[in-house]
């Protein structure tokens, strides 16, 4: 399909009252401006996918100048995610452990997985001790 027929498609889905459009495989910063400034009255999206790719990789300010006003990285934390799991990995493998200040504590990873909150409601449901 071509870009002025992804275009159209997309203008009728903000005409039909989409809330936000997304419009896929855009290769150039020319091609993603002409895909922004051809549909001003719904918000865009744009999922980047990451760097080394055959797409550029605009800032998120250089996104927000092309016209974006979402911008989506959903391989930014899984990429990070395998690195770090390697490199722990890979220490383990070797007899070691995972290089210092990589690993988060047991009172971190509590606060970000929601530890805290599980208790307090826990809390509601626990039998006085008179009534055990």
């Amino acid at each position: 399909m071509s870009l002025d027929e992804a275009i159209w498609r997309s203008r009728a889905f903000a005409e039909a009252g989409a809330d936000v459009v997304f419009l896929d495989n855009l290769y150039s910063r020319e091609e993603m401006k002409a895909f922004c400034d051809a549909i001003p009255q719904v918000p865009k999206l744009v999922a980047h996918m990451g760097e080394g790719g055959d797409k550029p990789f605009p800032t998120l300010s250089e996104f927000a100048d092309i016209g974006y006003k979402l911008v989506a990285y959903p391989f930014c934390l899984l990429g990070v995610s395998i690195q770090a799991m390697q490199t722990a990995l890979s220490a383990v493998k070797s007899g070691g452990l995972p290089p210092s200040g990589s690993v988060a504590s047991m009172d971190k990873m509590k606060e970000v997985l929601g530890f805290h909150s599980y208790f307090e409601e826990e809390k509601r449901y626990v039998l006085p001790a008179s009534q055990q």
